[in-house]
């Protein structure tokens, strides 16, 4: 629930502030998984496994189409609609170049928290995926006492 309330306040006022506390944040909870991937077994580790696969790939992914395509992903359009349907017209500057605008807020900034906040959807995503596979798994020991 803490990690819902961080991503809502840094959505509604997305500073620079807030923008580094989700990427720091967002690096926390990947390393903090890889730490549970190695000490923990069962289904915490299914878990923690697939939030570090899915939350790491995500952001590698957009790293790399960013920097080798350099088009905006489905997630900066995304973000750009939730600050179109969060912040009122005229709080947010949206220029790409030139002098910015005297506005409190930048789309850029926004658009940082975005992938964050989506990096850890992923993450949980891949964390719920793995747990179940995990849970449907057919062990080799459960083979060879039914024989």
């Amino acid at each position: 629930m803490a990690l819902i309330g961080i991503f809502c306040v840094a959505f509604r006022t997305p500073t620079r502030f807030w923008a580094g506390a989700s990427l720091a944040l967002m690096l926390t909870l990947i390393l903090t998984g890889v730490l549970v991937s190695i000490h923990r077994t069962g289904g915490t580790r299914a878990f923690a496994v697939g939030f570090v696969l899915f939350s790491a790939g995500y952001l590698v992914g957009l790293a790399l189409l960013n920097s080798r395509f350099g088009f905006d992903t489905p997630t900066s359009s995304f973000g750009d609609w939730l600050s179109d349907r969060i912040h009122p017209p005229g709080t947010m500057n949206k220029s790409p170049g030139g002098p910015p605008k005297p506005m409190p807020y930048n789309i850029w900034t926004f658009r940082d928290i975005i992938r964050c906040a989506m990096a850890c959807l992923f993450g949980i995503a891949g964390g719920v995926i793995s747990q179940l596979l995990f849970a449907t798994r057919h062990d080799q020991a459960s083979k060879r006492d039914s024989c």
